[in-house]
């Protein structure tokens, strides 16, 4: 949501204190897709059984992801998960 010259960030399913207020002109924002493209497009293409490295409390692991799934949240809008085994399988 935009109120003024902040944007107040919700972040979905993770801790509510996560949620926070940032700027409009914070160098945190860019226009859309500017940054994020390319890992947008390679986290969209992973399904059951690829091999990945991922980040569990600062600790790097070789992973497999077991699951993917995707959960609609409102009109339009919808996210995917991944359920993640910090091991390869």
């Amino acid at each position: 949501m935009i109120a003024e010259d902040e944007l107040h960030l919700e972040f979905i399913y993770d801790r509510k204190t996560a949620d926070r207020r940032v700027s409009r002109w914070s160098v945190e924002v860019a226009p859309f897709e500017s940054k994020t493209k390319e890992l947008f497009e390679w986290k969209s293409s992973l399904k059951e059984g690829d091999l990945v490295d991922a980040n569990d409390k600062s600790v790097w692991n070789k992973s497999t992801i077991f699951k993917v799934d995707e959960e609609v949240i409102g009109a339009g809008r919808s996210f995917k998960s991944a359920f993640i085994g910090f091991r390869i399988y």
